[in-house]
C-alpha cells in the first residue's frame, strides 16, 4: 500500500517503479501489472544497476507481449503478412518490411529472374548472398548473421547502431531485450 502511494506522489521515480514492480510480481503474482511497472522504470532510468538487475532477475516471468516499444523484429512476432513497401530489387519485384533481416519476399516473379524458381513463383531472396528459398528463413538466425557482418557506429540510449555495408542500411540492436529494428 505505502509503495502504490508513493507511486501516485511521485510517478517519474524509478526506485519507487522498481519497488512496486517487485511488490507486485513476487507478493501478488501479477506479473502483467508488474513487467508494465519495471519496464517503465527500465524506460526511465535505464542505466541505473538497480533496475538492470532485477530486470535481468523478473524478465524470465514475463512473456512475450506487445508491451514492448514493439521494434519491428521482436523474432517470435515477425510480420509474415508480405504485405511490406513495394519496390523492385536484382529485377525482381518484391516486398520489404524492416523485421525480415534484410531478406526479401517475391511475390511473383513475373520476369522469371530466379535460377532456382520458375517464372511467376513466390519465394524468399536475400540481396546480400544472393540466396533464395521457398520457406520463410530463421529470422532470429538471420538478424545475428547480419549483426555479425555490419560495422557498429554507436550506442545512445541501450540502443547498439549498425551498419550493413551489403545492403547500405542501417539497424539498431537493443542488447536488454534482445531485439532489433
Amino acid at each position: 500500500l505505502y509503495v502504490r502511494f508513493a507511486c501516485l506522489r511521485n510517478p517519474y521515480d524509478h526506485r519507487t517503479l522498481l519497488n512496486l514492480a517487485v511488490v507486485q510480481c513476487m507478493l501478488y503474482n501479477e506479473n502483467y501489472n508488474a513487467e508494465k511497472l519495471l519496464r517503465r522504470a527500465l524506460a526511465i532510468s535505464p542505466f541505473d544497476d538497480r533496475v538492470i538487475e532485477i530486470w535481468k532477475f523478473l524478465k524470465e516471468r514475463f512473456p512475450d507481449r506487445q508491451l514492448l516499444y514493439n521494434p519491428m523484429s521482436r523474432v517470435n512476432l515477425v510480420k509474415m503478412d508480405k504485405n511490406g513497401k513495394k519496390r523492385v530489387v536484382h529485377g525482381r519485384p518484391v516486398s520489404e518490411h524492416n523485421s525480415w533481416a534484410g531478406w526479401l519476399f517475391v511475390d511473383d516473379d513475373e520476369f522469371g529472374v530466379s535460377k532456382k524458381f520458375r517464372r511467376h513463383a513466390s519465394y524468399w531472396y536475400n540481396p546480400a548472398d544472393g540466396a533464395e528459398q521457398q520457406d520463410p528463413p530463421d529470422f532470429k538466425q538471420q538478424w545475428v548473421i547480419r549483426k555479425q557482418r555490419s560495422l557498429y557506429q554507436d550506442q545512445a540510449d541501450g540502443l547498439q547502431q549498425f551498419y550493413d555495408p551489403l545492403t547500405s542500411e542501417y539497424f539498431q540492436y537493443h542488447e536488454l531485450t534482445d531485439t532489433y529494428s
